[in-house]
């Protein structure tokens, strides 16, 4: 588990996901985007879906355990990443200790108050199985 993580923001609308594993992998931002560039063909343009992550995980020498409709049982004190629908589209988001990390913000919240706030409905858990 993490001991801690160093934020990183997100720096366009596709790469949510990217910027989630930087930080739940500990690896390098330059490793992580050519290793996203590789595994998926127009990742600017088409994002990326969970079977892409762990695509990409792959590459990265990682691997990662899919939860899907993760409990709330589950989510207490996890440290993983968060796929979820909210409005306007779908978004990964750090999820380290029960609390979330929303890189396209840069905001820390309250697991439970980032979904109501902003909506959103959290359908799978990444977790780092390496």
């Amino acid at each position: 588990m993490l001991p801690a993580f160093m934020p990183v923001m997100q720096r366009s609308d596709w790469d949510c996901g990217v910027v989630c594993l930087i930080m739940l992998l500990n690896v390098t931002p330059k490793d992580a985007y050519a290793a996203a560039r590789a595994c998926i063909r127009n990742v600017e343009k088409d994002g990326i879906d969970v079977r892409g992550m762990k695509q990409i995980a792959r590459r990265l020498h990682k691997s990662l355990i899919v939860v899907r409709d993760p409990t709330p049982e589950q989510l207490v004190d996890a440290t993983g990443i968060l796929y979820g629908r909210k409005p306007g589209g779908w978004h990964y988001m750090l999820l380290f200790q029960g609390v979330i990390y929303d890189p396209s913000d840069g905001v820390v919240w309250d697991l439970d108050e980032a979904c109501r706030y902003k909506r959103f409905k959290p359908r799978v858990l990444l977790l780092d199985a390496t």
